[in-house]
């Protein structure tokens, strides 16, 4: 992460043992306190990317998006249950688990006061694909999905609105045992049926708040939706108003924060002040565990990673522990694509750091002093294991050198297959609970696609496709989880389609006046501003 004093390794674990727990370790919901009239927080520019669901991801458009489902928030880094949102119930599937028909709330209304219809639901789904989002992937079993994809014309055959019923139908290839849970990312909530495919931050709200000013890369502002219906996962916002504005100095954000001028920083502490923080304002933070996986890309339709006797050797190469030291301790090392936090999990311990067997691994190949470009974010938590895995590349043999390019345009570049890298810094976090999510997003080679492509390793091998596959339509339960642990353990051990190396913890920062207790997530991972409260 950021340039570090000396930190004792064990910063991870005394970040969780003295920082205020999100509600309780044994709570299920959330704090209840004070309202906040006016919420002022400190961003990165990814933080203001969009308040379209289809070009945005972050807090923003999860504040102001209902989908049909919604989960309850996460608490202390739980997953929530599945609950009605703009729907009447959480629907039972049928046809053999092929069918799913949904039932709109009565009286549902965007923030300008207009209806929402079934068809918007639909409509907010083709979009997807006609502003080529990377969530579309997860719609492959949806009948008609693909030759929409391909004719970008007319409608999805397995989506079917009926306005006047209030209802909703989708039609599945096959059982999908994660549809309801797809059905509760932002992404799907309704646009209206007029929206463009072009980007549109001007988008009515159906979340708790709605925006009523936003600029790209510099802030944005909210307020309370008046026309929102509050759900068992999100009631009406504790928070009248919120004012974003990014800051780009980590340590600015952090300071200002601490002296009351901001209320939450949406930045991780910087590792040089980390253990300061900790002794001094530890009131003022929360630890959370987060879902997520940092990892390389490692492309392997570009020498030297072609040859998988090299793409083990960087796996072979790299410390994770001393990777997770230059987090200042708030990273946990790993060698799995799928973190913790899944129940399919099965710890991966194939690569002990050895640079004489990586060195000789890149010799047999023939790939000694082979160019290698690794691409990092100015992302402080990107550039640092960017360097380090630079160095290590050098030291087995390869010639390597880093390419860093600014925050808000470095998930443009590696998404993009002709400007795709050796190898890219490539952070994961899940938006569906599921393993599907992690390896069937990342790793089906039938998904590359020319703009948004999530499989920055382009990796794509036909067997790896079809266990994907055959493993996304296992009944929830032991059998799923096997078949991905399974699969986990065939990327990275088999394969060396990618190097993980750390699973990330936040440490979420507020000013003296606000309750860290409210403290709750999206499903996503990303904070529940509209939960917040003062003391």
């Amino acid at each position: 992460m950021r340039s570090r004093k000396a930190i004792v390794a064990s910063s991870f674990a005394l970040a969780l043992a003295l920082v205020v727990p999100a509600a309780s370790a044994s709570s299920s919901k959330a704090t209840s306190g004070k309202p906040i009239a006016k919420l002022s927080i400190a961003i990165t520019t990814s933080g203001a990317d969009s308040v379209d669901p289809a070009y945005g991801g972050s807090a923003l458009d999860m504040e102001t998006t209902t989908p049909l489902l919604t989960y309850t928030p996460r608490i202390h880094a739980r997953i929530g249950r599945i609950v009605p949102g703009l729907a009447t119930a959480v629907p039972q599937p049928t046809n053999h688990g092929k069918t799913y028909v949904f039932h709109l709330k009565p009286g549902i209304k965007y923030s300008n006061g207009k209806a929402i219809l079934a068809s918007d639901f639909r409509h907010a789904i083709e979009r997807l694909y006609l502003a080529n989002d990377y969530p579309t992937g997860k719609f492959s079993l949806v009948v008609g999905a693909a030759a929409f994809a391909k004719a970008r014309k007319g409608h999805i055959a397995g989506i079917i609105p009926n306005n006047a019923a209030r209802t909703i139908t989708f039609k599945l290839t096959a059982p999908m045992p994660t549809f309801n849970a797809l059905m509760a990312q932002y992404f799907t909530a309704p646009e209206p049926g007029n929206t463009a495919a072009a980007q549109n931050d001007h988008l009515p709200s159906t979340g708790p708040m709605m925006a009523t000013q936003f600029t790209a890369s510099q802030g944005y502002t909210l307020v309370k939706n008046p026309y929102y219906q509050p759900n068992a996962a999100l009631p009406a916002s504790n928070v009248t108003k919120v004012v974003a504005t990014v800051v780009s100095d980590p340590n600015v954000a952090l300071a200002q924060t601490l002296s009351g001028t901001y209320d939450y920083d949406d930045e991780n502490v910087p590792v040089d002040q980390l253990a300061t923080v900790l002794s001094k304002n530890r009131s003022q933070l929360v630890a959370v565990p987060l879902a997520e996986t940092n990892m390389f890309s490692l492309n392997v339709t570009k020498p030297p990673f072609d040859k998988l006797q090299v793409r083990q050797a960087v796996n072979y190469a790299i410390d994770r522990a001393a990777m997770a030291k230059l987090a200042g301790g708030l990273q946990l090392p790993t060698e799995n694509i799928l973190p913790p936090t899944e129940s399919s999990y099965v710890k991966i311990t194939s690569y002990p750091y050895d640079l004489a067997k990586a060195k000789s691994l890149v010799q047999a190949a023939g790939a000694g002093g082979a160019k290698v470009t690794v691409l990092a974010s100015s992302d402080p938590t990107s550039q640092p294991q960017a360097v380090y895995l630079v160095n290590q590349l050098n030291a087995i043999g390869l010639d390597a050198k880093v390419n860093v390019v600014p925050s808000n345009t470095f998930f443009g570049v590696p998404s993009v297959p002709s400007t795709d890298p050796e190898s890219s810094w490539y952070p994961w976090n899940e938006l569906i609970p599921d393993a599907s999510d992690w390896i069937g997003q990342l790793f089906d080679g039938r998904l590359i696609n020319d703009q948004h492509n999530e499989d920055w390793s382009m990796f794509n091998v036909p067997s790896i496709n079809t266990a994907i596959s055959a493993a996304e339509v296992l009944p929830l339960g032991k059998a799923r989880d096997a078949a991905w642990a399974a699969l986990d353990k065939k990327l990275v051990v088999d394969y060396a389609a990618v190097v993980p190396y750390g699973n990330p913890v936040q440490i979420a920062v507020f000013s003296s006046r606000i309750n860290a207790r409210c403290y709750t997530q999206f499903v996503s991972g990303a904070v529940l501003l509209s939960n917040l409260c003062a003391k």
